[in-house]
């Protein structure tokens, strides 16, 4: 007794299965190894025109910008964008020169110089200076 009445059909009009269907993702799971690195060096193509120099002194050029990661646009990067704008304007307004003295020397230079120079040993200085950080007992 046969319960499927079409148990006995043809099968070849049938509808392919997921498993009879081959798509381009599953072309890499049958090669392993070093054939599937073998078909990745084959399947590279070459340009018939060898770049000039001066393309390839660009490419050169452009090459680390290419791999440089922006930032994200968010709220932290616009305050410190504007930070360093307001910065930027107060060392562009303090350009006028001022005289320091140092060591019985008088240096004649830009406040705006003056004044990170200053920041810059007062921070060097500290830093120098910080007690180390106690280790960590686990």
């Amino acid at each position: 007794m046969v319960d499927d009445p079409n148990a006995g059909a043809d099968k070849t009009l049938d509808e392919p299965s997921n498993a009879d269907l081959l798509t381009d993702d599953d072309l890499g799971d049958e090669l392993e190894g070093e054939d599937a690195e073998a078909a990745d060096e084959r399947s590279r193509v070459t340009p018939s025109l060898k770049p000039g120099v001066l393309t390839r002194v660009w490419e050169r050029i452009c090459a680390p910008f290419a791999r440089m990661k922006l930032p994200p646009w968010n709220l932290r990067t616009f305050a410190w964008l504007l930070l360093g704008l307001i910065v930027l304007t107060f060392l562009i307004s303090n350009w006028s020169p001022m005289r320091f003295y140092m060591f019985g020397r008088g240096i004649e230079l830009p406040k705006s110089v003056a004044i990170i120079v200053l920041l810059g040993v007062g921070f060097l200085g500290g830093w120098l200076a910080r007690a180390p950080k106690p280790e960590e007992d686990e």
